[in-house]
């Protein structure tokens, strides 16, 4: 059979509602039990439906559903083409190509209608792989064309890879192989500048197929594995095609043990990814090993389960194929008429496929395409050249203005620097003035220092000489201060002394005295106390006398002239 292309369907890679790429699937579902019913729940559903996408396409589907009832209720435009988009390539992927048709279609116009570019332009995509599917090669490549027509104002890089990829296989089917190679090229170097290894991995597949068509068998079997290394581990449903691919080649290299194993590989895959077209490719491949090995019942199953299922999706390139070898088959077992009706079904099969009018339409649409992209490059360049022309005269007139505001600028600059200039200089002759008083006073102010200066010397000088004769002064003090304290004691001890001297004559005057008062006293008495009396007087200025003497000689009274 011939080898099997990889066809790059398109699920919304990215969306307006963008989780991390290491939210997992649990974390996804727990958001869902605990958002609102409003459209961030219609997100999350989508998000889960795209966590499926690559192998559980029923699951895809389910989600895809759910989120669509609640965009429909909600009236939410953009989770009604989301969502309808994910069941349309979910149906679609596992056979149902009539659903994925419909639905994609109503997706396309829903985001036409609402004017959502890029989910009008993966509807597309995905219209055409399912129209190349079907082997209406002339609409997919016109879905592919008007994808690449919204695509030029979006620009994505992304969806340009996709649709080179796919419109490579429309070249590849009608064996320009050359033209497919192109595009596939164009499509790996864009994946691998953006990061997407495994769409480089399908790239790469496909590549292969033309390497195995030109019978460079061992470059082609390079690329298979090398696509098979760049998928990631959950992307298991992409590595069915160049596994089914390698089998093939093992087959021409007659290494039908190596194709047996990498064929049952595929067939494993496929059923458990759900893919039909590999399915029934690898029971097709397996039908050959089967036939070489010369066991024709075994081959005539695996052939017939292939035809069913290819017969069942609508597969109608796959038919063929396997038609032919049915017919080769019955003819090596005899059975001619068997063999002679396969082969006419082949030929009806062909000749609705490559006849003269799908080739000229095919060609009609490139050339129409070719013109119209170059009349709209014709007519983006007229409107640059018109938008060039708009520039330059909004240039011209913006620098005239620019002239005439930096003339005035100038003019009111030089204003204001004459202004200031003439200001600078009245200050200039005052600052002038201010500075030459201030010189003579600095000069005054310097006199004036050097004689504070030399009164401060003599001040210093006649502090130092007050501060000694203070300080002789205060020793002075200090002795006289001592002499007194010693005289006040002796003046106390001798004040003592003498008040007991004194006591007895004045008692015995106070005595004596004391008698008058009698008036019985006799003229002897009165004699005799009067005598007393004078004793008494007599003995007090003696001892006042000395009391004189002892003070003058000791300093403590001075001398009476």
């Amino acid at each position: 059979m011939r080898n099997n292309l990889f066809l790059l369907l398109v699920l919304l890679l990215t969306s307006t509602f963008v989780l991390a790429k290491n939210q997992t699937l649990d974390s996804l579902q727990v958001l869902v039990r605990q958002s609102p019913a409003d459209s961030s729940r219609v997100k999350l559903l989508i998000e889960i439906a795209k966590h499926y996408q690559n192998s559980h396409f029923d699951s895809t589907y389910y989600y895809g559903e759910r989120a669509y009832e609640m965009a429909h209720d909600l009236q939410y435009a953009y989770g009604l083409a989301e969502s309808m988009l994910v069941m349309g390539i979910s149906a679609w992927r596992t056979g149902n190509y009539e659903e994925g048709l419909l639905k994609c279609e109503r997706a396309r116009m829903q985001a036409e209608a609402y004017h959502f570019k890029r989910i009008e332009a993966i509807a597309l995509i995905n219209i055409g792989t399912i129209r190349n599917y079907q082997a209406d090669y002339a609409l997919a490549l016109l879905s592919y064309q008007q994808a690449l027509r919204i695509n030029e104002t979006l620009e994505d890089q992304a969806l340009s890879a996709q649709l080179f990829l796919n419109i490579g296989g429309i070249h590849y089917n009608h064996k320009d192989y050359n033209q497919a190679l192109e595009f596939w090229n164009q499509a790996l170097d864009l994946n691998l500048k953006l990061g997407n290894k495994g769409n480089a991995g399908s790239c790469m597949n496909n590549i292969a197929l033309v390497h195995a068509i030109n019978k460079d068998l061992d470059q082609a079997l390079a690329y298979y594995h090398k696509a098979i290394s760049m998928y990631n581990e959950d992307e298991f449903c992409q590595k069915v095609y160049p596994f089914e691919n390698i089998g093939s080649l093992y087959i021409d290299k007659g290494n039908l043990d190596s194709a047996t194993y990498y064929y049952q590989k595929s067939l494993h895959g496929a059923i458990q990814c759900k893919n039909p077209i590999i399915e029934s490719a690898s029971l097709s491949g397996l039908g050959k090993i089967n036939q070489a090995r010369g066991l024709p019942e075994q081959a005539l199953k695996c052939y017939e389960s292939a035809i069913q299922i290819c017969q069942k999706i609508g597969a109608t390139r796959e038919l063929q194929e396997i038609t032919l070898s049915l017919s080769e088959l019955h003819e090596k077992m005899g059975n001619l008429q068997l063999a002679l009706d396969y082969f006419k079904r082949y030929k009806i099969i062909g000749d609705s496929l490559f006849n003269s009018d799908n080739v000229a339409e095919i060609g009609r649409l490139q050339s129409n395409y070719l013109i119209e992209k170059q009349q709209r490059e014709f007519e983006i360049k007229q409107e640059r050249v018109a938008f060039e022309n708009e520039k330059n005269a909004e240039r011209q007139v913006l620098i005239r203005n620019v002239f005439i505001f930096s003339l005035i600028l100038v003019i009111i600059i030089a204003s204001v620097i004459y202004r200031n200039y003439k200001i600078k200089t009245a200050a200039n002759k005052k600052l002038s003035a201010l500075n030459e008083a201030i010189h003579s006073q600095q000069k005054e102010l310097i006199q004036q220092a050097e004689e504070l200066q030399i009164l401060n010397h003599s001040l210093n000088e006649l502090n130092n000489s007050l501060e000694r004769k203070v300080e002789e002064r205060t020793k002075e003090l200090k002795l006289k201060n001592k002499e007194l304290e010693t005289k006040n004691t002796k003046l106390g001890e001798y004040a003592f002394y003498n008040a007991h001297q004194l006591r007895a004559p004045v008692a015995a005057i106070l005595g004596l005295t004391a008698l008058f008062e009698n008036q019985n006293l006799d003229l002897d008495e009165t004699k005799e106390i009067i005598n007393n009396l004078k004793k008494s007087a007599t003995n007090l200025d003696e001892v006042v006398r000395v009391i004189n003497e002892v003070l003058e000689k000791e300093g403590l009274l001075k001398k009476s002239k």
